[in-house]
This record gives C-alpha cells, sequence and structure tokens, in this order.
C-alpha cells in the first residue's frame, strides 16, 4: 500500500452517490482521514452514474486515483456503468 503521508501530493476521488446525504458524509470521512495523513483529498462528488459518465472525457477520468460508484442507484446504477465504461476502455 503507498503511503500518502506527507508528499504535497493531492488524491483525487470521485465519489457517484445519488444519496446527498451519504455522499456528504462518505465525503467528509475521506477529507478527514486525509487530514490525519497529513495528505490532501480531493473528492469530487456525482449525484449519478449518468452525471458521472457524461462529464468525464478518457483524460478526466484517469486523472482520478480512486473512483467510488454506489452499487444501488436509480437510472445507470454502478454495475451497468462499469460494464458500459469496460466496453470502452481498451486493455
Amino acid at each position: 500500500m503507498h503511503n500518502m503521508e506527507g508528499t504535497g501530493r493531492i488524491l483525487r476521488i470521485a465519489y457517484c452517490e445519488d444519496e446527498t446525504a451519504q455522499a456528504e458524509y462518505v465525503s467528509d470521512m475521506i477529507k478527514n482521514w486525509g487530514e490525519r495523513r497529513n495528505a490532501a483529498c480531493d473528492v469530487d462528488l456525482y449525484g449519478s452514474a449518468e452525471e458521472f459518465l457524461f462529464e468525464m472525457d478518457e483524460a478526466e477520468l484517469f486523472a482520478y486515483d480512486l473512483i467510488l460508484l454506489d452499487i444501488s442507484m436509480q437510472g445507470m446504477n454502478c454495475l451497468l456503468y462499469t460494464s458500459d465504461a469496460a466496453d470502452d476502455t481498451p486493455c
């Protein structure tokens, strides 16, 4: 596991969650985790898989260090998103 402590690097995280309270709670937890390790965490929140998918181009998608996806959402859930993304991502 990579140690982010004191590196001055910002950990970029995308979090896709349709419940606003849950999204804010988890975002705060991530930021607090980073502060305790002297590592900055930048969390971008998305309210749906569609919002995340349509706002991302390939360069932006690969700029994230971590992408968290809610498994149960209205419309396109994370399982459909990851299946769709896998089809478009070259190996």
